[in-house]
């Protein structure tokens, strides 16, 4: 339901109407919305406030929680090696599949339903693997920064650092071996 409610305000008549205009209108260029008349655009702009504060909290944290340096036993090795992999080396590996797939499926050279204009598909592929192969999220730090132990939070450091000590080596490679195959494996090339 709240899927469905996202996807409807973001079309532009509903969205515009929510925030104060007329149904049916378009919203004018260079217009903020909601207009400053709104009867909520107060608290839009509250919200809008703390939003935009997020990002930059969230890398103070992550900064703070990787000041302190990897904590090596707060994380048997055997499972830091098995994050990295994972998240480094096999995620990408399976959204590489994942877009091949796709794309012979319901894509251009399946059933068209998905159909991406060439050399937008392979833009579109590609940057599916680079969203799957960056390291994992500060997000991931900030809750167990507030919802686990320290040594939990000394544990999720500890792999965070690890990606980020070995995300300059994997990520090329990655993201080489995903363009190359998308080369290699292009019925139309």
């Amino acid at each position: 339901v709240g899927i469905l409610l996202g996807l409807a305000c973001t079309w532009d008549p509903v969205y515009y109407s929510l925030c104060g205009g007329a149904f049916g209108e378009r919203l004018p260029k260079h217009t903020r919305c909601p207009s400053e008349g709104a009867p909520l655009g107060f608290f839009f702009r509250g919200i809008e406030t703390l939003g935009s504060a997020a990002v930059p909290l969230n890398l103070i944290m992550l900064g703070s929680s990787l000041a302190r340096g990897p904590d090596w036993t707060a994380l048997p090795v055997r499972c830091n090696v098995g994050i990295v992999a994972a998240k480094l080396v096999l995620m990408p590996a399976f959204s590489t599949l994942l877009m091949l797939g796709l794309n012979l499926t319901v894509g251009r050279h399946g059933a068209g339903w998905f159909a991406l204009r060439s050399p937008y598909d392979q833009i579109f592929h590609l940057a599916a693997v680079a969203v799957t192969a960056t390291p994992t999220a500060n997000n991931v730090v900030i809750m167990c920064s507030l919802y686990g132990s320290d040594r939990d939070t000394a544990a999720m450091a500890t792999a965070i650092f690890s990606q980020y000590l070995l995300a300059p080596l994997l990520l090329p490679c990655t993201l080489t071996l995903a363009i190359l195959t998308f080369h290699a494996l292009d019925p139309l090339r």
